[in-house]
């Protein structure tokens, strides 16, 4: 189980949570689609400014590997 969250302080940061949101939703689309380990995936909302995704892997290995992908380390860059 991998869990994210994201909070925003201000409502400046709507549009950078709307980006995040949607690059997480194409990454989990991906993952699934390509048979990576990733079991499923849950968004919930707690209120406009805080969101958490929580993960099911198949195993560390499997979340390990896809975390050090090409399209997955652009986001830590």
């Amino acid at each position: 189980v991998m869990r994210l969250g994201i909070q925003a302080h201000r409502l400046g940061a709507i549009p950078f949570l709307h980006r995040m949101t949607r690059a997480i939703d194409r990454a989990v689309a991906e993952a699934l689609g390509a048979g990576v380990g990733l079991l499923g995936s849950e968004k919930i909302a707690f209120g406009w400014r805080h969101f958490r995704v929580i993960q099911y892997w198949d195993g560390f290995d499997a979340l390990e590997a896809w975390s050090h992908s090409g399209a997955h380390a652009k986001w830590w860059q």
